[in-house]
This record gives structure tokens, C-alpha cells and sequence, in this order.
């Protein structure tokens, strides 16, 4: 390939870098050169097979539909025991819907995120599953591979606990699960939040782990340019999430300027992020972190956690609490880019900092923490899924 001194690839969301060194080529043909690999061009698909098999000696499948299940406005449905291949679901609107002990694969697809042209992308496009209204549980659950997000989470009170999410937004731009503003159906300032995120374990993100997002429009509209281009507005509202007792890692692959959990322009309303094991930020270049509250962000409390980063190299910190914000409250060390800037127009909450475990220069894995370094007693974490008796549904 032709090395090119202007921008020719497609940048990934957030890199902040040009041509920094990751991204994707996508739909050509001559670089059709590795087993698995496929490309379909004017009609025809071109593939190589896994194991060099003739294409006429194997079963070759393609994603038809985006959802396998549209629980849109319903109530009281449960999917269980179900092997969901090459679809999503939607739980647009639904209250006291469930998702019990599923297998989810391949949800999602697609090689340009709407983030890149579009200010306020519509979340349930480049969501695996999507999950609105109230009162919606997943459980004991396993979702794997998404372009887009695993989960995207909109409304109020669900239950998201001991799930398995993996391999998602490998277009760079979503999280395995993705907390935010459905614009679509809300107001800025809606009533959303108080979900309960427990026990599940996260790993392989193009981006955070975890994320909850803000109203872009809205807070841009409604800020003043502190450091131009950036303005600083009001931030989208939640009721107080609790995050506990999750293991998140091997996120960020493909972006920078992230964090295993990160957030930007959000009132958390006191979300805890508490009794998690977070660690192995894959971010390239110069900085990771474990817990980032980027600009904008007010009423957080992050305690009790285990944190290391798996590389020490640039700005690698257990925490990060950008400016302007809510007021650091810290019993050790956090991260900010310039203290300087105002917590003004706005005051949400403290962010605080307390009783967390960071662990440098650590690379023995899960396996190797002892007891003394979690504070104040071993805690459990992470999701217990073992794999259940299902019905496989392709969706053709």
C-alpha cells in the first residue's frame, strides 16, 4: 500500500489523531488476503474460506435482518434458553420485558458509525440489543461480536446482571454497554437512569467498557466556548446508577482519550462505580485510564474498586476527572487536564475518589490478587455464566 501524507483512511471515532497508526480498510477487494475474510462487491461475494474449504463444500450464512425480536411497546415477554445468531432485539418503549439465560451473536453490523456525520445518532441502528422503557431485565446471558454497541441502554430502572459481553464496537465508536439519551424519544432533560449493573464480565471493546452518554446538542447549545472549538454546557440528567461488582477489560482497542468506564456532559445523580475489578486499557499512544469522568461530568462516587492498567507507559492512571466538573474529592490520586477551568455553568454533586486499589506495574492477572488487595475484604465480581440448554434461531 501506497503510504499517503493527507487523511485516506477512515479515522476511527475519537482518536483525536489522525493516521495515529489503527483503523480499518473495508470493502476492497484487493485486500481480500486472509482466511475468514470476505468482501461483496457489484452483487457478488468474494470470500476466503476459514480452512481453504471449497466454497460449494460448506454452509455459507449471511445476516438478513437486524432483529431477531421486536418487543416494541410490549409488556411481561420473556425470551430464555434461545441462540440468537446474526439478529438483535428491541425493547423500544417496553416495560417488565426479560431476557434470561440467551445466547446472542453477531447483532450488529456495519462499517461507518453514524457519530461521524450525524450529532445525535439514533442508538437503536447500532445497537445489538437495545433496551428502553422500564423495569426490562438481562440476565445469565452471553452477546458477542457487534459493530455497534452489545447493549444500549435508554429509560429507567433495568436490571442488567451476571451476563457475558464480548467483542463489541469494532467500528471504534460503542461499548459493550452503552448508557445514554435516546433523542428520538426524549427530552434532554428526561427522567432516565437508576439501573442496576451487576456482576456481569466485559471484555474486547474497540472502545470503554461501560460508557453513559450525554445529549451532544443539548449541551452544546447550551455552554460557551471555554477552549474553542469545545464548549461546556449543562449536562444530560440521570438518577444514580450502580455499577458493581463487574470485571472490565481489554477495552479501548481502537480508540484513545477513553477510559474502561467513561462518561462526558452527564449529571450521574450519585452513580456508584463500586466493588469492580477494572483492568488492561489497550488504548494506543499516550494515555489510559481506569475510571474517566471526562469534561462536563458531575455527581459521581467511585470506591472499592481493584484497578490496573497492563502497560505503564504515557499517561497510564487509575482515574481521570476532566475540567470543568463537579469538585474532586480524592483519597489518593486522580488525573485532570487543567485544574484551571471553572466548574461553572453548572454544580451537580462532587466526583469522588475513595478506599480503590491501584496496582502498578502489575501483569499477573486475575488470577494472582490477593486478599489484601481489595479494600476492606475480597469482594466477587464478574459474571458466573454457564451455557445453557438453547434453541438456536438464525435469523434468515
Amino acid at each position: 500500500m501506497t503510504p499517503l501524507k493527507q487523511v485516506k483512511w477512515y479515522n476511527i471515532e475519537y482518536s483525536w489523531l489522525p493516521e495515529f497508526g489503527r483503523g480499518f480498510i473495508s470493502g476492497v477487494l484487493a485486500a481480500l488476503d486472509a482466511p475468514g475474510e470476505w468482501v461483496r462487491q457489484d452483487g457478488v461475494l468474494y470470500l476466503q474460506t476459514p480452512q481453504g474449504q471449497r466454497p460449494e463444500s460448506i454452509i455459507i450464512e449471511a445476516k438478513a435482518r437486524q432483529l431477531a425480536f421486536d418487543l416494541t411497546g410490549k409488556s411481561y415477554i420473556t425470551i430464555r434458553n434461545l441462540e440468537v445468531v446474526s439478529a438483535g432485539l428491541t425493547m423500544y418503549k417496553a416495560t417488565n420485558c426479560t431476557i434470561d439465560r440467551a445466547k446472542f451473536s453477531y447483532v450488529n453490523q456495519f462499517t461507518r458509525p453514524q457519530s461521524t456525520t450525524t450529532p445525535n445518532p439514533q442508538p437503536g441502528i447500532e445497537a445489538g440489543i437495545y433496551i428502553g422503557g422500564r423495569y426490562n431485565t438481562v440476565k445469565n446471558s452471553t452477546i458477542a461480536y457487534s459493530a455497534g454497541s452489545g447493549l444500549w441502554i435508554t429509560g429507567r430502572d433495568h436490571l442488567i446482571t451476571n451476563n457475558v459481553i464480548h467483542d463489541i464496537g469494532y467500528a471504534g465508536s460503542s461499548s459493550p454497554i452503552d448508557i445514554g439519551p435516546d433523542p428520538t424519544i426524549e427530552s434532554p432533560t428526561a427522567d432516565r437512569g437508576g439501573h442496576m449493573i451487576s456482576f456481569n464480565t466485559l471484555y474486547n471493546s474497540g472502545r470503554a467498557s461501560i460508557s453513559i452518554g450525554r445529549d451532544i446538542v443539548y449541551h452544546h447549545s447550551t455552554g460557551r466556548a471555554l477552549t474553542p472549538p469545545l464548549k461546556f454546557g449543562l449536562p444530560t440528567p440521570y438518577r444514580k446508577i450502580k455499577i458493581v461488582n463487574n470485571e472490565l477489560y481489554n477495552a479501548n482497542i481502537l480508540t484513545i482519550d477513553s477510559g474502561l468506564f467513561y462518561t462526558n456532559g452527564t449529571d450521574g445523580g450519585g452513580t456508584e462505580i463500586a466493588y469492580n475489578v477494572i483492568h488492561d486499557d489497550l488504548q494506543p499512544y499516550i494515555r489510559g485510564f481506569g475510571v474517566y469522568l471526562d469534561s462536563g461530568s458531575w455527581g459521581y462516587d467511585v470506591h472499592h474498586n481493584v484497578l490496573w492498567m497492563g502497560r505503564e507507559e504515557g499517561w497510564r492512571q487509575a482515574f481521570m476527572a476532566n475540567m470543568p466538573g463537579g469538585k474532586i474529592v480524592s483519597d489518593g490520586p486522580v488525573f485532570t487536564w487543567d485544574p484551571r477551568l471553572p466548574f461553572a455553568p453548572y454544580n451537580g454533586g462532587d466526583r469522588h475518589f475513595w478506599r480503590n486499589t491501584y496496582k502498578l506495574d502489575y501483569h499477573s492477572g486475575v488470577a494472582g490478587l490477593k486478599d489484601s488487595d481489595f479494600p476492606d475484604g475480597r469482594f466477587a465480581f464478574g459474571a458466573n455464566v454457564s451455557a445453557p440448554v438453547t434453541t438456536a434461531v438464525h435469523a434468515q
